[in-house]
């Protein structure tokens, strides 16, 4: 999972005029009536994401960080008898034997990057690092509301090998029959 702060970029009518220039950030004014200001955090949205050496990739928004949550969104996408690499979570345990996979947990707190010379996290914390240079850099965020379609934009653009001719292609086709969307 890598985490995402809340956004509603975008959104009109909030309750609180915009800051100008040199004004004080939302994050050293006295805290609001809001339960999340309040608390001096700011939420942090999950996203599961699982992938392979070979570029296949599964993603998705999640509510919390759950074992019912990530079974949901895995069961079907990872065949049985898989091998599972994760941070050590306590959902993972139960996860793995709900989807009959192998479990290979590491505890990169521990300084455990590599575990039996072959299994690591390294291909899908850089899938997040790229994902959050992505959307944070090139986008600078995007709603929370919205987050689940730049994930399946990344994922298409991730997952799918075309030429610039190609991709060109199958725009124009787009925009000359209509009826294909």
């Amino acid at each position: 999972e890598t985490f995402f702060r809340e956004s509603r970029k975008g959104q009109r009518g909030l309750g609180a005029e915009a800051r100008k220039r040199g004004g004080r950030s939302r994050r050293k004014k006295k805290p609001s009536e809001n339960a999340s200001e309040k608390s001096g955090t700011i939420r942090k949205i999950p996203v599961m994401v699982a992938c392979d050496r070979q570029q296949h990739v599964t993603d998705a928004v999640l509510e919390h960080v759950s074992n019912d949550e990530l079974f949901t969104q895995l069961a079907g996408r990872i065949l049985p008898g898989s091998t599972l690499c994760t941070d050590a979570h306590l959902s993972h345990e139960k996860l793995a034997d709900q989807l009959n996979v192998t479990l290979k947990e590491l505890v990169t707190t521990a300084g455990q990057y590599v575990r039996e010379e072959v299994y690591h996290i390294q291909t899908v914390n850089a899938y997040h690092s790229e994902l959050k240079r992505w959307i944070n850099g090139f986008f600078k965020g995007v709603a929370t509301k919205y987050l689940s379609r730049y994930l399946g934009w990344k994922r298409f653009l991730k997952t799918h090998i075309f030429s610039e001719e190609s991709f060109l292609d199958q725009e124009a086709s787009h925009w000359l029959n209509p009826h294909l969307l």
